[in-house]
């Protein structure tokens, strides 16, 4: 049975409408999205956070108090993290971006090792050479030219705003 066209244009109209919401609320969630996990991300440490200041109410302790013990000890763990361990990190970064060249020529080499000892890996595996190794890292957009100063600037307001947040 044929549609009528009131009847054609009433569904018409409905779908139009409900693509129209579709896109509107998937475009609303993307927007919506980083505000959505910097609230996750809040709430998992808001309800981290009231572990230690509910064992110390257990304890006796007033709220007002627990909570300001609780961030003391979080300032200090943190500036501990940062005295102590940060310094290590960093420098075990750079002593494992210094190692790295040598890790490179090492494997290189023994791929050509390995390569070269029978004529079935020779005829199946291209030719690598460290200049091959260079050349792959000095196109534009590899790994060498990631900037990490630059990220850890970028990643810094992002932490800001969680903490605003808080």
């Amino acid at each position: 049975m044929p549609l009528s066209y009131a009847e054609f244009m009433r569904r018409a109209v409905t779908i139009t409408i409900i693509a129209a919401l579709v896109v509107g609320v998937i475009f609303i969630a993307l927007r919506v999205l980083p505000i959505l996990v910097i609230g996750f991300l809040c709430w998992i440490i808001a309800q981290g956070l009231s572990i230690p200041v509910n064992r110390l109410r257990q304890w006796g302790i007033g709220r007002g108090l627990a909570v300001l013990i609780t961030l003391i000890g979080l300032v200090v763990i943190l500036a501990l993290f940062i005295r102590l361990l940060l310094p290590p990190l960093v420098q075990q970064i750079n002593n494992l971006l210094v190692a790295l060249p040598d890790a490179a020529a090492f494997l290189v080499e023994w791929y050509n090792d390995f390569r070269a000892s029978s004529e079935v890996t020779a005829s199946l595996l291209p030719e690598f050479t460290m200049a091959d190794y260079e050349n792959l890292f000095s196109e534009e957009g590899s790994l060498a030219s990631v900037d990490l100063g630059g990220t850890l600037r970028a990643l810094f307001p992002v932490l800001l705003n969680v903490g605003g947040f808080l």
